[in-house]
């Protein structure tokens, strides 16, 4: 029986997965998760928006019309920690085909109004 090229792909593979240890041998307890560090707002710390550019990225979210005690807008206090950190921000849902246009004769524009400057 000859050995072919077929053959050793199949035995370079076996080998390649027994090496990868999934043999089912002991593997060490992965390390707890270390928190962040907490900075407050008042610290004077460069925004996320500034860390990003400075690393030729960019730092945004994407944020809903929500209720004012939701992740939107309306929120004083999470408009303010966006309009801080955020180089750019879109529209989560309030832009998507389905929230503009629930009908087919019928076009909704409310909700996505909002992100226009007044």
């Amino acid at each position: 029986m000859d050995f072919t090229r077929r053959d050793a792909l199949i035995v370079a593979l076996g080998m390649a997965t027994a090496a990868c240890g999934s043999g089912g041998g002991a593997t060490a307890p992965a390390p707890a998760p270390v928190p962040p560090p907490v900075i407050p707002p008042s610290s004077g710390a460069a925004s996320l928006a500034t860390l990003a550019r400075a690393k030729g990225m960019r730092f945004g979210s994407a944020v809903g019309a929500g209720p004012a005690n939701s992740g939107s807008f309306r929120n004083p206090d999470y408009a303010k920690l966006l309009t801080a950190d955020c180089a750019v921000l879109v529209a989560e849902n309030e832009m998507k085909w389905q929230a503009l246009r629930p009908g087919q004769w019928r076009i909704i524009l409310g909700h996505s109004m909002k992100w226009l400057p007044s």
